[in-house]
């Protein structure tokens, strides 16, 4: 894990139109709306167990300031997108309740955060992987490519297992069925999202 000192600039930030495709662009905000309110859930499904794993306080504290700073970055770029018009509210209050419908337990809410730092992981190694294709000489793009280098690696996918071994520890076979459940769930929402950005075209 690593601390980035990143600050979106919204003056300089062309919503529509900030990587190679505009369609592009359109579902890089879907996956925006999804950060401050899975950011949080990480954190809290993490602090839940704080007191269970002293000896991962320092992790523990790295992932929740990283997250927390992550998330102030997106709700920027998701301020912008209410300010023109989009029912961001409402897309948050549809990503909690997924969240709940995966399950409301402690325990079951740090599986879910295992699985959705594993995909975050290999997501963020693709876009790294695909930086020219995807994105253009922007700060907007600035903001997903440290977003990217943060989340690559093993670091925040490290301690959230680390946690949940200690204290919820699962089968290889359950865990896996959790991701599958985690990714189907993503992408229902990831399209909501992203239909609701088109409400103009």
């Amino acid at each position: 894990m690593r601390a980035y000192n990143f600050q979106l600039d919204t003056s300089s930030v062309g919503l529509y139109d900030y990587t190679k495709n505009y369609y592009l662009t359109r579902l890089f905000n879907s996956l925006s709306i999804l950060f401050p309110v899975g950011e949080r859930f990480f954190c809290e499904s993490i602090r839940h167990y704080r007191k269970d794993v002293p000896e991962l306080e320092d992790e523990i504290k790295l992932f929740i300031q990283e997250e927390a700073y992550h998330s102030m970055q997106h709700k920027r770029l998701n301020d912008m997108l209410k300010a023109d018009g989009y029912d961001i509210d409402s897309l948050e209050k549809s990503i909690k309740r997924k969240l709940k419908l995966l399950g409301n337990k402690p325990e079951t809410n740090l599986i879910i955060t295992v699985c959705l730092e594993i995909f975050t992981q290999y997501g963020a190694e693709l876009l790294i992987a695909l930086d020219r294709a995807l994105f253009k000489d922007n700060h907007t793009c600035d903001m997903w490519r440290w977003h990217a280098r943060e989340e690559s690696g093993h670091g925040h996918r490290t301690i959230a297992h680390k946690v949940m071994s200690k204290v919820a520890p699962i089968s290889n076979i359950k865990l896996a069925f959790y991701f599958i459940i985690c990714m189907v769930i993503l992408a229902v929402q990831v399209g909501e999202n992203y239909i609701a950005l088109s409400i103009d075209d």
